[in-house]
């Protein structure tokens, strides 16, 4: 345990930032697996579980995950993803699939689940802009 109080927020900023990446791939990742596949395939359910691992480890740390678009960049609990180059695609998908449905971000809280998990990108991806 650190005496200085601020040292347990950089760390939580630290693990923000390098998860956040990761995220941004998982989403992307599940989004694109859930427009091919139902979510009863062993694909979607192997992408949710890989999202879930990712989402307890982040909800270890943090009360809520909270993922939002603004002004071209993706923050994570308020700590920017920074996009290299090998994710840029899937930084910009994400932000083009959020803008495509009006939505400015996710908020996820501990009581999520794999069932949740399914019904929302379900219900995500059924909202196509007409």
């Amino acid at each position: 345990m650190s005496l200085d109080p601020g040292s347990e927020d950089i760390e939580s900023g630290q693990l923000v930032s390098e998860l956040g990446a990761a995220l941004v791939l998982r989403l992307s990742a599940l989004m694109r697996t859930a427009r091919t596949y139902d979510v009863s395939n062993q694909a979607f359910q192997r992408q949710t579980a890989e999202f879930m691992s990712l989402m307890r480890r982040l909800l270890e740390e943090e009360d809520e995950v909270a993922l939002v678009v603004v002004s071209d960049y993706l923050y994570l609990n308020g700590v920017r993803i920074k996009a290299n180059a090998s994710m840029l695609g899937s930084y910009h998908s994400l932000m083009a699939e959020f803008e495509r449905r009006k939505v400015g971000g996710l908020r996820i809280l501990q009581s999520i689940n794999e069932a949740e998990v399914e019904r929302f990108f379900q219900i995500f991806l059924a909202a196509e802009d007409p």
